[in-house]
């Protein structure tokens, strides 16, 4: 049956009752609302059936302001525009639904594919008591007017028919606007997967791409994970269980912590344990630490500019080209990090505060080791009645081990100090903060309060401590060159066995320029350290750090400090390539750097890389080939070397 206006079968009208038992609505329509009962009035349904019946405007089956008390009552294949099954005008619910099956109803145009009511009341589960719901469509759904996780979802049921709430329909989810106003919102995120997006659909109903994190399922603030790779994206389980939203082997805020079997790496990463990793790791370390210790003169530019960039990387977070950013990462090495080497094979599991002890406890060892066994033989030389030679002997011990220390110290210095610096740095972004260097540890505790403490004495002793030891090495070595008469113009000075002491911190520099390998330290605290009190991952953090890069860079320049022309022209491109990575990852954090863009400027920064080290094994080339390069001498000192020290 038809009508052209309302009620295809039955028009109920106000203070009407009309009540069906056991009865059957089929195919049945109307141009205006209400395909089969038009109820105005008040209107019980029992063990009814109410299929494919269809309005042009609302109601396929049932439409009207009137009250509606339904039980066991089946809906299945209605339509219409707005409310597809049943469509009520009355802004109350006055309405149940007890043990009925709404099964396929359709809303082609509007919202409510079973049930629409006017009105701003929330539809209750509680008038739907008992219900089921099952394949029901619409073609938007209303920001409001339904209870969430509810036995029914905003595809089926809702209120919120001509009132002020936005209907969102096929591209759009409901998310949060101003003041907690609920608004439909496109759905263009790079962080949200879109691909699905169906009406209806919610922030929390929607996956998150790979490389993106979030704490809760309401959470519309998408957070960059530290280490893309640890994010595999996709849905989290349930509320305030974001653990599905991490890979294998990851776990914690931004899936920054390793799960148990896994060690933690620096960048966030976490690797397996392996049983032979950890030998390989110590086999290279012993094969690298022999190719610094004959090369490291020249090697030293390039040194501090990959500790540079790798600790620039651990500090920002920032994004670089990947292929850049994984080359940068197998350069970790430089920063002589113990705890990593032991790491690989679980054989010990370090935590933040582990590593900011090892980091500043270490050295002080380290330093006694370098000085005690030559220290020893003096002793025992000046036992057995060699005291002739003893104070000659000890000067040359002394000259030579200090050296080896400053050179220890320089290696270590803005490696420990970043550490010591990380201990302040804290992520209050969360609900709970945490301490950015490792995830697993909570800011403010008493325990992190204790440790800050700690790091602050180790401020005065590595970050202060270590510039203030060059400056008064190399005081001490300007004092005893005019004492002894020796010319200080002459460039270079001559090398006494008391100047030998200082080498490693004046040999490299012009007259002019003394103290510059103190003025190095300040730059390269700029370049990390000072950089852990900027808000990471952040565009500010990234443009002071090119700041630093650039003004560092003139001051050089200003002062040219280096003997050789081959050192300033290593220095230079090392300021490059500092700079020049910095400023990248500035753009790419203001998206003005395509995928193609980026590949290209990737390999660039890594030919750069590459192209500084060349420069300084050619120097090394060059000085190893010079008649003045005793091979044999090299070699047996670097034996000596090994056999005091292992």
């Amino acid at each position: 049956m038809s009508a052209d206006v309302i009620g295809g079968a039955i028009n109920n009208d106000p203070l009407s009752n009309f009540k069906c038992t056991d009865s059957v609505f089929i195919g049945n329509s109307a141009v205006g609302s209400g395909g089969a009962i038009a109820n105005d009035g008040n209107m019980t349904c029992a063990t009814t059936r109410f299929v494919s019946n269809s309005a042009v405007g609302s109601g396929g089956a049932i439409g009207g302001s009137g009250t509606i008390y339904c039980s066991a009552t089946n809906f299945s294949g209605n339509s219409a525009a707005a409310g597809g099954a049943v469509f009520t005008g009355a802004a109350q619910q006055n309405l149940n639904f007890n043990g009925c099956a709404f099964l396929g109803n359709s809303a082609g145009a509007g919202a409510g594919g079973a049930i629409l009511q006017q009105g701003n009341s929330t539809m209750s589960s509680a008038v739907l008591e008992a219900s089921t719901f099952e394949g029901n469509t619409a073609g938007c759904c209303y920001t409001g007017g339904y209870e969430a996780n509810a036995q029914y979802t905003c595809l089926d049921a809702t209120a919120g028919y001509s009132t002020s709430l936005q209907c969102c329909s096929a591209g759009q989810y409901i998310g949060g606007g101003n003041n907690g106003a609920l608004l439909c919102k496109p759905c263009f995120s790079n962080a949200l997967d879109c691909s699905g997006i169906v009406v209806g659909s919610t922030v929390a109903t929607l996956p998150l791409m790979s490389g993106y994190w979030r704490e809760t399922l309401q959470q519309e603030s998408i957070r960059d994970c530290w280490n893309p790779g640890a994010c595999k994206g996709g849905m989290a389980v349930a509320e305030g269980d974001p653990l599905n939203y991490c890979a294998e082997g990851y776990q914690g805020p931004y899936c920054a912590v390793c799960r148990d079997g896994y060690a933690g790496l620096s960048g966030y990463r976490c690797s397996k344990c392996t049983p032979s990793a950890a030998a390989v790791a110590f086999a290279g370390l012993a094969l690298l630490m022999m190719a610094l210790a004959l090369v490291f003169r020249r090697l030293r530019i390039p040194v501090v500019v990959f500790q540079v960039l790798t600790q620039f990387v651990r500090v920002t977070g920032v994004l670089l080209p990947l292929h850049y950013l994984q080359f940068l990462r197998g350069l970790d090495f430089v920063n002589l990090d113990l705890t990593w080497l032991t790491a690989p094979a679980c054989v010990a599991n370090f935590n933040f505060y582990d590593r900011l002890l090892i980091s500043t406890l270490a050295p002080p060892v380290v330093a006694m080791l370098i000085f005690t066994p030559r220290m020893v033989a003096v002793a025992v030389s000046h036992a057995r009645g060699a005291a002739s030679r003893g104070p000659p002997l000890l000067q040359r011990v002394i000259a030579r081990d200090m050296n080896a220390l400053l050179v220890f110290v320089f290696l270590i210095f803005s490696g420990v100090s970043l550490t010591v610096f990380q201990t302040f740095a804290c992520d209050d972004t969360l609900p709970v903060a945490y301490l950015r260097a490792d995830y697993s540890i909570r800011c403010y505790t008493p325990a992190h309060r204790a440790h800050m403490a700690y790091a602050a004495a180790m401020i005065l002793v590595y970050p202060i401590g270590i510039p203030a030891l060059f400056a008064c090495t190399l005081r001490r070595h300007m004092l005893r060159q005019r004492q002894r008469g020796e010319a200080l113009s002459v460039d270079p000075p001559p090398t006494t066995e008391a100047a030998a002491s200082a080498a490693f911190l004046w040999r490299p520099y012009r007259t002019n320029a003394p103290y510059y390998e103190c003025a190095e330290c300040v730059r390269r605290l700029l370049l990390t350290g000072v950089l852990v009190f900027i808000t990471p991952g952040t565009a500010g953090q990234s443009a002071a750090a090119c700041v630093f890069a650039f003004a560092t860079s003139v001051a050089y320049d200003h002062v040219r400090p280096h003997r050789a022309r081959s050192d300033a022209c290593l220095y230079v491109v090392g300021y490059i390539v500092i700079f020049a990575s910095m400023f990248t990852a500035l753009l790419m954090q203001g998206a003005y750097i395509n995928d193609v863009s980026q590949a290209a400027i990737g390999g660039l920064l890594i030919a750069l890389n590459v192209l500084l080290v060349l420069l300084a094994i050619g120097q090394v080339y060059v000085g190893m080939s010079s008649k003045s390069w005793d091979w044999n001498a090299s070699l047996n000192a670097l034996i000596v070397v090994f056999a005091e020290r292992f």
